[in-house]
């Protein structure tokens, strides 16, 4: 791959590969990203940016398959090349989105099944589904193993599955803490109290010992604030 032409302001490099790509680079990027930045065995960065002023490209010239550009303020000078600069590209290349296909009942007939085996070993097919799901939503995939963990192998074939600190697999079992906590803790409430403000409920939890107790406004206290109507279930 190589560059076919350069320009630049200030503040932005575009590049056009001779691929035809295009693609625009930040001086503040760049001077982020200088190859001369990090360190040579270890790659970890041997400046802060946020120690550097804003940042302006005050010259960039094209020779071979590398751009050398010099930074202000400060007139730093570093080498970036062409294999570099196209890893890291950022296209402005236009491009067209699909159109998006609406259910109806002609999907019927049109039904697309993927057969995971023949996924596994074909890229083809693969990007057959991964259309099928841009385009109208919803893939279907058969002949899955019955085996725990199976659906990982399914997901890392086209995404990244996060690791948490449940691990990469587990059940959701919240309704099922819900209703311990609700077991093990016994609240009541113990009094109701009301004036022309609010409604006071005292809780008490009959677990840990604690009292909370909640106010709550009442209708007068809404108008008094100006509020005519409060919102109810017959409410249109």
């Amino acid at each position: 791959m190589g560059i076919a032409s350069i320009t630049h302001d200030t503040k932005w490099l575009q590049v056009t590969f001779t691929d035809g790509e295009i693609s625009e680079f930040y001086v503040q990027w760049l001077r982020d990203n200088v190859p001369s930045g990090r360190h040579q065995d270890r790659g970890q960065r041997t400046f802060d940016i946020n120690s550097l002023p804003q940042q302006s490209l005050r010259e960039v010239t094209h020779t071979g398959d590398q751009i050398t550009i010099t930074f202000d303020p400060d007139q730093y000078t570093d080498v970036f090349t062409t294999s570099w600069l196209y890893v890291h590209r950022n296209s402005i290349t236009p491009q067209t989105n699909p159109t998006r296909i609406l259910w109806d009942a002609k999907q019927q007939e049109k039904i697309f099944l993927a057969d995971y085996q023949t996924l596994k070993n074909s890229k083809k097919d693969l990007h057959s589904l991964l259309c099928q799901i841009r385009d109208c939503g919803y893939g279907l995939l058969e002949n899955v193993p019955t085996e725990p963990a199976t659906v990982l192998e399914v997901v890392k074939m086209f995404g990244y599955v996060r690791n948490t600190n449940y691990g990469e697999l587990f059940e959701n079992n919240f309704s099922a803490y819900v209703k311990e906590c609700l077991i093990a803790s016994q609240t009541i409430i113990s009094t109701v109290k009301e004036n022309d403000v609010f409604r006071t409920f005292t809780v008490n939890d009959e677990t840990t010992g604690g009292t909370l107790r909640l106010r709550v406004p009442t209708s007068k206290r809404y108008e008094a604030a100006g509020v005519k109507k409060l919102w109810d279930k017959n409410t249109p």
